[in-house]
């Protein structure tokens, strides 16, 4: 995201089309990673997809000409060949939000015109409050259920058109400095377009004294799958070359900054088949040697996980899998130079032959780095009867080295596995009392959607504020986070359109190319945020200073938090729940005693 002073820094208006100023030459990256990418030349990408207006537009009157918009709800979808619904289009040029010091607040602007606009731009205005902290993104569409055109995409194009009869989402981000004094703060912005009148837009901001940690000390345990394989396919980068790594870093810093904590290392070939578009291949060559010993060369793997570290994905490796869904372990060998397979089940004794010399050589590997203690051998929902099997094998041939799995069983492994997610349905028969001496051990429990439910989830077709409620959800039921499958395991084209053969729209990834995020993906950010702020609400009511008034807004807090669960939210709508506990949680905020 970049701040609004130099959001307009870009094309001249003569430009035309969509111009996408990429990330990396705005100086993100540092070193010889920033030499490279500043001799990327300026890209113009292809427009979105665009369906002509029909039937003809109705209603046009010189009162409602030229430039229009209005604030309106970061909930509300707005379609894209349609103007908005009347009741969106009474001019509402101020907005008022309350924040913490440290938090992300998101709004959303209506655009549109029924005669076209050319050269839609945002521009800043230095007088108002921090204005280096406010970074607007024109939100793209691109194709989701059924080929409908979907707005999720947070854009990083600087200057546009905007066709008539159309409309154009801008989405509003202010991160709120965390040395920010509390009081109320004036924030103006403006849009404006060749030939039309300037809309002023004035956020209006009270700052409590309450203070978020940075993202990187966020408790929240956030797992998103990550996929460097698709990032090379779609950029045409070759794997682990320089030219891979400058593209991979504003994207992983992304999902740092929105409080990743577990970087996704495939340690076997293909661990979960070809499900996803750009199957995963193993970070680690598994050679045979002429004399029928192994080696293994951790190359690959020894620079993700140093990148992931630098980007700020260092507090956990979850390696997958030593239960690949095929039961398969492909090696080279090196007499011949071919690549090989080894079809073997945990439990049996190929299996135990096969990985032994591997886990021995993997854990001392681990300890020289000084990663053993962060590092996870993952699985994914495999069988209870395999999992055994697995866990005993490994307490034996590698002690101390410890599991995560995603499970559709709840407690027959909560003494072994140290990262436990389990399907949020099924979330449901954990018991506090589970989750506490798991707490307790030093162990993290999640609880994980895939594609599955139905709601609450993160598709495209999904309503914004599930995003939102999925972090709420973990703070009501007292998880330490959740779990989902896939970051980034891009379909061709997602820019374009976002279907999946055999996944729902937008399943299999929440952000998109060139370290662009989504209105998805900013909405689960939201509420790990609040997640984060309840953690820090309820440590102080526990405190000996806790005043009655902010016992009884905690009280509140937690009545709202009752809400949040999921026999409810299965049912969608979830919008009132999300901002009855968005408001509570800053009703105990100005309660609180820092």
């Amino acid at each position: 995201m970049y701040p609004l002073q130099s959001f307009f820094h870009g094309p001249k208006a003569s430009d035309v089309g969509l111009v996408r100023c990429s990330l990396i030459r705005r100086g993100c990256m540092a070193g010889g990673v920033l030499a490279l990418a500043a001799s990327m030349s300026l890209a113009i990408e292809p427009q979105e997809p665009y369906e002509p207006v029909s039937p003809p537009l109705v209603g046009i009157t010189p009162n409602n000409l030229g430039l229009q918009g209005t604030f309106v709800s970061t909930d509300v979808k707005l379609a894209r060949q349609e103007l908005p619904p009347p009741a969106l289009q009474q001019p509402n040029l101020t907005a008022a939000s309350t924040a913490w010091r440290g938090e992300r607040v998101n709004l959303q602007v209506a655009l549109w015109s029924t005669n076209g606009c050319g050269h839609l731009r945002v521009e800043a205005h230095s007088r108002g409050a921090f204005p280096e902290n406010i970074q607007p993104h024109f939100i793209r569409y691109t194709q989701g259920e059924g080929g409908a055109l979907t707005p999720d995409i947070l854009d990083d194009a600087t200057l546009l058109d905007l066709p008539a009869g159309t409309t154009r989402p801008l989405w509003i981000s202010i991160d709120v400095p965390r040395d920010a004094a509390p009081g109320d703060y004036q924030l103006p912005f403006a849009v404006a377009a060749n030939g039309a009148k300037k809309l002023s837009f004035q956020v209006k901001l009270q700052v409590l004294a309450a203070t978020l940690p940075v993202p990187h000390d966020w408790t929240f345990h956030l797992d998103l799958w990550q996929n460097p394989f698709a990032v090379a396919r779609y950029h045409r980068v070759k794997l682990w070359s320089p030219e891979h790594f400058a593209v991979l870093e504003p994207h992983m810093k992304l999902l740092a900054n929105g409080g990743g904590k577990v970087l996704t290392a495939s340690i076997v070939h293909q661990p979960w088949g070809t499900q996803t578009y750009d199957p995963y291949q193993s970070m680690i060559e598994w050679i045979k040697q002429s004399d029928g010993t192994w080696r293994y060369d951790y190359t690959v793997f020894d620079q993700w996980v140093e990148f992931g570290s630098k980007c700020g994905m260092d507090h956990q490796i979850n390696c997958y899998s030593l239960i690949p869904w095929s039961n398969r372990f492909r090696y080279r060998d090196e007499v011949s130079g071919d690549y090989r397979d080894v079809d073997a089940s945990p439990g049996t004794q190929p299996y135990e032959e096969h990985l032994r010399p591997f886990l021995r050589d993997f854990c001392e590997h681990l300890k020289k780095k000084g990663w053993f203690e962060r590092t996870h051998i993952a699985m994914d929902e495999r069988p209870l009867p395999v999992m055994l099997k697995l866990l005993a094998f490994l307490k034996k041939e590698a002690p101390g080295l410890k599991v995560a799995s995603a499970a559709n069983y709840t407690t027959e492994l909560s003494d072994d596995i140290a990262d436990l997610s389990i399907a949020i349905r099924d979330g449901l028969h954990l018991s506090p009392e589970a989750l506490r001496k798991r707490s307790a051990s030093g162990y993290f429990t999640t609880f994980y959607v895939c594609c599955v439910p139905d709601k609450p989830n993160t598709f495209m077709r999904a309503a914004p504020a599930e995003a939102e409620w999925l972090g709420l959800h973990a703070a009501a039921r007292r998880f330490d986070g959740m779990l989902r499958w896939t970051y980034d395991s891009w379909v061709a084209d997602p820019l374009q359109d976002t279907n999946h053969v055999n996944f729902p729209p937008g399943d299999c990834f929440i952000v998109y190319p060139g370290g662009r995020s989504s209105v998805r993906f900013e909405r689960l950010r939201a509420g790990i945020e609040g997640y984060e702020k309840i953690r820090i609400l309820r440590a102080a009511a526990a405190r000996p200073t806790a005043s009655p008034a902010f016992a009884d807004a905690m009280q509140t807090l937690e009545v709202a938090l009752a809400n949040i669960n999921f026999e409810k939210g299965q049912h969608g709508k979830v919008e009132a729940e999300v901002q009855a506990a968005r408001e509570a949680i800053d009703a105990a905020a100005r309660e609180m005693v820092p």
